[in-house]
């Protein structure tokens, strides 16, 4: 697997998981999904 196909499997699992959550009625915090995908808040805030 190249490294864009690894960042390209990173960018659709992390909306794939932001989609479920508000398709469940839940309300995203930022800080929460940095924590959550162990990334930094500028990388939510920048998706």
């Amino acid at each position: 697997m190249t490294r864009s196909e690894k960042v390209h499997d990173k960018l659709v699992y992390r909306l794939s998981q932001v989609l479920t959550k508000l398709n469940r009625g839940e309300s995203l915090d930022p800080q929460g999904l940095a924590d959550e995908f162990g990334v930094n808040l500028r990388t939510i805030q920048h998706s």
